[in-house]
């Protein structure tokens, strides 16, 4: 009985390691996105965020997480939207040190002006046609189209 017992505590204790080995790697890798200190050349690190959300839209891979900090974004080009391919998470809120998250101290606005309404219509963040969205996270943005008021005479 005690062999049985010493057996099931190593099985769990090997299980338990293997997680915690795994885990890192089965979380993505994390990219930092700053308007203010980004540059679009960066590796997408802390230290050398990208500036633009489609930058690291276009770098992530499935199930990457990435971190936004505050200022106001307008998408790809400026034409109001962002195009993602994977499933990936969206953390807006950050201080532009990234140093620390709350979304009302440092908002994360999702803002295309009125110029961008003549070039797109199409939804603000936007997964390709065909491509899973499971595990999808938008958390921390404020979405705001009061800039994009593009009228037709149609």
């Amino acid at each position: 009985m005690e062999d049985t017992n010493m057996m099931i505590l190593r099985s769990i204790c090997f299980v338990t390691a293997a997680l915690l080995f795994a885990s890192p790697a089965l979380a993505g890798k994390t990219w930092h996105v700053s308007k203010t200190t980004g540059k679009n050349k960066n590796d997408g690190s802390k230290d050398k965020p990208l500036k633009n959300i489609d930058k690291a839209a276009k770098k992530a891979k499935a199930g990457d997480t990435i971190l936004v900090a505050e200022g106001v974004y307008s998408g790809t080009f400026n034409i109001g939207y962002v195009e993602f391919k994977l499933p990936v998470k969206l953390y807006g809120g950050y201080a532009t040190d990234f140093s620390s998250r709350d979304p009302i101290a440092h908002p994360t606005v999702f803002q295309p002006d009125n110029k961008s309404g003549a070039k797109s219509r199409k939804a603000l963040f936007q997964w390709k046609s065909g491509s899973k969205t499971q595990g999808v996270v938008i958390d921390g943005f404020v979405f705001d189209m009061g800039m994009r008021n593009a009228y037709s005479s149609k």
